[in-house]
């Protein structure tokens, strides 16, 4: 049955050989003129054969600019792709935590223990410029390295999918609530930098829980 089956034609695209038409045309009148026995040049077979090179030569030279644009083009998308991608990190954590989460991520120093809650207001301060309130209860602090990174992350992923954020600081733990699904990028930089610091993210229905190590 397989062996009956019709195949379909394969076409190629314009944009795939976009001189093949025209170069062929010109190969095949070069082939008349040599046929028929002249041309522009004595001997016809001299016609056809500086015609042929000049048609491959502009073939291969129009190649060779299609491809130089080509890879500007894809070098411009790259760079676009990691410019965003930069912003995007300095968003989720910070100019000053970017430099110390990257530090982390490769296996740099924690930095000194800080105070969770103090850390909580600081990040709830900084997305005050987005509109979404970020209320913060501290019921236990605690001390904590490396901390910052991951519990600013979770905040900024509260605050794009909330009108409102809540985040509690409480015994072992720091609870971010909001009212979107949070997950995505910054739940995964959150949840490698918190490994990192001997914590855990938990992500639930409209709230990240982020346990703190038990050393702290």
């Amino acid at each position: 049955m397989l062996a009956s089956a019709k195949r379909r034609p394969v076409r190629l695209k314009a944009l795939d050989v976009p001189d093949a038409f025209p170069a062929a045309a010109v190969i095949v009148a070069l082939g008349l003129l040599l046929y028929a026995g002249g041309g522009p040049l004595r001997p016809a077979l001299a016609t056809f054969a500086i015609g042929t090179a000049i048609v491959v030569a502009a073939l291969w030279l129009r190649g060779r600019i299609a491809r130089h644009r080509a890879r500007r083009r894809a070098e411009a998308a790259d760079a676009a792709v990691l410019h965003g991608a930069a912003s995007r990190l300095r968003n989720v954590v910070g100019d000053h935590e970017l430099a110390v989460a990257l530090d982390v991520l490769t296996g740099g120093p924690l930095g000194p223990p800080r105070s969770v809650a103090a850390s909580a207001r600081e990040i709830g301060a900084a997305t005050r410029s987005t509109g979404v309130p970020v209320v913060v209860a501290v019921e236990e602090d605690a001390m904590v390295a490396g901390i910052d990174g991951p519990l600013r992350a979770l905040v900024w992923r509260a605050v794009a999918k909330s009108t409102t954020v809540t985040v509690a600081v409480t015994t072992g733990r720091v609870e971010v609530r909001g009212e979107g699904p949070l997950d995505g990028f910054e739940v995964d930089l959150a949840r490698g930098l918190a490994r990192r610091a001997g914590a855990e993210v938990h992500v639930f229905e409209g709230l990240a829980v982020l346990e703190l190590p038990t050393r702290a």
